[in-house]
């Protein structure tokens, strides 16, 4: 692999010429173009006078040096690959009002007073829209820990575990006001009712809003906001058509547009590319998965997300939060084909 990094006006076209020439010459089977910027300063600080803005991901000066590239893996008689965006290649520079940018799906909860009876405000309200607001009664609770990261420099977190009743998850969302307000009967007006005269139980609500939460493949700020090359590269939606489309809209407008490019890509690309995902996120989302779930189980998904708030997310980069809150069901399967079937929905 011949991996290209061009942060700096002194990089020299030449150069990066000569050298994916002398790769071919030597017999290299490909050629692999990587904008590789410190895994978007993630894991490093950028390097001294680096200007993202003018130098970043298809700027200009970027595409300079890519068709640059193109000519001289065409001359040199490899093929190439190359990223889809920058870094690992999960999005592209974007404005940040497009809805192929990515999703997450935030978890919010509260203990239900003893007597069975919420009135107020639900969690969390004003993060994002409601997807969801749902009620179970607790058996039991524990702490768990996740361990430290010395790769991502994380510590180790505590979390809480409960074991639901599997019958008594139920559904509010038609309940609550525009302004976030709810009163939330636990023991009155519903079927399970007897499920919750107990004595000593203890019942949870959830609530969960998605939102665009405009993650960055490349992680930069300008002071600048002139044009979309100026904040970086935003991570696309993953789990509908819209983040490929997101990532098709770009190309087509701002590298496909050189008529060059396109017809050298034509003649000597091979495959473009994403290397992971890599998404920190709080839970995997896209505002389409409850329907395609749907489709592929035949019964809803929504009273269930309480199972999918723990380990649902990219645990590679974010090892010490996979949630804060782990619930599971008190049947023989703790509900593991729930979350086994939101993630085939997933991929």
């Amino acid at each position: 692999m011949l991996g290209i990094f061009i942060p700096l006006e002194r990089v020299d076209i030449e150069t990066v010429q000569s050298d994916i020439e002398a790769a071919g010459a030597l017999g290299a089977g490909a050629v692999e173009f990587l904008p590789l910027y410190y895994y978007g300063e993630s894991l490093a600080g950028p390097p001294e006078g680096a200007d993202w803005a003018t130098y970043g991901f298809e700027t200009p000066a970027f595409r300079k040096v890519f068709k640059a590239s193109l000519q001289a893996v065409k001359k040199a008689g490899v093929p190439v690959d190359f990223a889809l965006g920058a870094n690992q290649g999960q999005g592209v520079p974007a404005e940040t009002t497009d809805p192929g940018l990515h999703w997450d799906l935030a978890p919010y909860h509260l203990e239900v007073p003893e007597n069975g009876s919420y009135s107020g405000q639900i969690p969390g309200w004003g993060t994002g829209k409601l997807v969801v607001l749902v009620s179970a009664r607790v058996i039991s609770s524990s702490q768990i820990k996740t361990p430290a990261s010395s790769t991502f420099s994380t510590s180790a977190h505590n979390a809480t575990q409960l074991v639901l009743q599997g019958d008594t998850l139920i559904e509010h969302t038609n309940k609550v006001n525009a302004d976030g307000t709810v009163f939330v009967s636990l023991r009155n007006g519903t079927a399970n009712a007897n499920k919750y005269i107990r004595s000593n139980s203890q019942h949870y609500l959830f609530a969960y809003y998605q939102y665009q939460d405009l993650a960055k493949n490349l992680d930069i700020e300008s002071n600048t906001t002139g044009t979309i090359f100026d904040n970086g590269s935003y991570t696309v939606d993953h789990y509908s058509a819209r983040g490929a489309e997101a990532t098709k809209g770009f190309w087509e407008t701002y590298i496909l547009n050189d008529i060059e490019i396109r017809s050298l890509l034509t003649e000597v690309g091979t495959y473009g590319w994403e290397d992971s995902l890599e998404i920190k996120s709080n839970i995997s989302w896209s505002p389409s998965l409850p329907e395609r779930f749907e489709k592929m189980h035949g019964y809803r998904l929504h009273k269930y997300l309480p199972l999918l708030m723990y380990e649902n997310n990219y645990p590679v980069v974010q090892p010490s939060y996979p949630g804060s809150i782990k619930c599971a069901l008190e049947e023989q399967h703790h509900g593991n084909g729930f979350v086994n079937d939101f993630r085939a929905a997933l991929s």
